[in-house]
């Protein structure tokens, strides 16, 4: 079967972007045909990656899957009117050019960004594909996360758009047992959703290439609390600095490796600067093919879930990417957030530590803990990688995901 996969972001681009070359990959190996539909890549820093400036189309593979990469708009990670507009010249450049594509058996829209789910739409229903659309987020109850109150005139014309669209879908595929709940009170049929979760793969790494990461970073018998990711509000960024500001004077040996890129990265940067810091390192963005390397040589992983007021019901349980790479990687979890949407997994499971937003105290304390208790670092690792391998694992889920779908569509495996 020949497939279509539609997104607004994919690699070289950093972060989450993973989720669709690896989907394509696991796909490609059970016998579909896969070609990616994205654009330009420009994320986050909305700055055209060099060998791609000035193009309108391009055509390449990467890492073994063929994409098609055309014009949009470019616009920074930030800014509500340029990001709208940058997801409506998508909509406009991936519309016209499904359109004058081959037929796809199958199309996939892959939402976190707005406006994908339209250009499925349209040209699925054109084409006459199987249309599934790929929900990251639950739009319009996420926007919270960017300023737009719940029940605003925005919010409810939005929640209109996506029960039409959602309704006119055959397939929607989200990331967690939470989101389906959400999607069937909202009237969704839930014999057209099917779970596949963000995951990891279980590969091994090269201790060698970890290694030589310590060296280059003067690293070597320090102890490591790394974050991989956006460098986005969202994340609270600068309570980890502060968290290392206390932990400058208390533990020389510990420090923080903080990779990625957003707008909050300068004002991590100058923080910094600021308070003369010696045990914090900014990577910048790191290839998605390299950032398991550095995922190798930390002792503990943090991450944070801070912007909302009330935790969105789909968001509870709820694992990113990232967060599956951090458990597969076998070592302890700090989540900064409410303890609603980490929280049950790391305690139930003995994954890591929660601590509450906004309290670096806090944070360094947890922080010392570990460096002072490897057989804790170890015991959890051990639990985080099992966690990950049972539920995490990127090709057992496609696996999983390709069984339930032929069922769906009636199809002979």
């Amino acid at each position: 079967m020949n497939v279509l996969y539609i997104t607004q972001t994919f690699p070289p681009e950093p972060g989450a972007t993973a989720r669709p070359l690896y989907n394509s990959l696991y796909l490609k190996k059970l016998g579909y045909e896969i070609t990616v539909l994205t654009t330009m890549p420009n994320y986050p820093m909305g700055k055209i990656f060099k060998g791609y400036r000035w193009k309108l189309f391009k055509k390449e593979n990467y890492n073994g899957v063929d994409v098609l990469r055309i014009w949009s708009l470019p616009f920074k990670n930030s800014g509500k009117v340029k990001r709208i507009l940058g997801y409506l010249s998508f909509v406009f450049s991936a519309s016209i050019c499904g359109l004058v594509l081959k037929k796809y058996d199958i199309l996939i829209a892959s939402v976190p960004h707005l406006g994908t789910e339209l250009v499925g739409l349209i040209v699925g229903k054109i084409k006459k594909s199987i249309i599934i659309l790929e929900l990251r987020d639950i739009i319009p109850d996420n926007l919270e996360f960017i300023g737009i109150p719940k029940h605003s005139f925005v919010s409810n014309l939005l929640n209109k758009y996506y029960s039409y669209v959602d309704d006119k879908m055959d397939i929607i595929v989200v990331p967690g047992t939470s989101m389906k709940k959400t999607l069937i009170f909202k009237g969704i049929d839930k014999n057209k959703i099917i779970v596949l979760p963000h995951g990891a793969d279980s590969k091994p790494y090269n201790s060698n290439i970890g290694k030589k990461l310590k060296t280059h970073y003067n690293l070597n018998n320090n102890f490591i609390v790394m974050y991989s990711g956006s460098f986005s509000p969202y994340y609270d960024i600068l309570n980890y600095i502060h968290a290392a500001s206390i932990l400058s004077n208390q533990n020389k040996s510990i420090r923080f490796v903080l990779i990625g890129q957003g707008t909050d990265y300068e004002k991590a940067s100058q923080l910094i600067h600021r308070q003369r810091l010696n045990n914090v390192i900014l990577t910048g963005s790191v290839n998605h093919k390299e950032i398991e390397d550095f995922h190798s040589i930390a002792d503990v992983f943090i991450t944070s879930y801070v912007s909302f007021k009330t935790t969105p019901e789909y968001m509870q349980d709820y694992i990113y990417t990232k967060v599956a790479e951090y458990l597969m990687a076998g070592k302890p979890l700090i989540a900064i957030e409410d303890g609603r949407i980490l929280g049950n997994i790391i305690k139930n499971n003995n994954l890591g530590t929660v601590v509450e937003p906004k309290r670096p105290d806090l944070l360094a304390a947890i922080i010392i803990n570990y460096a002072n208790n490897i057989n804790l670092v170890t015991h959890q690792g051990f639990a985080a990688r099992a966690y990950a391998l049972e539920n995490l694992n990127r090709e057992k889920n496609i696996e999983r995901f390709d069984i339930e779908f032929k069922a769906k569509c009636h199809f002979k495996q």
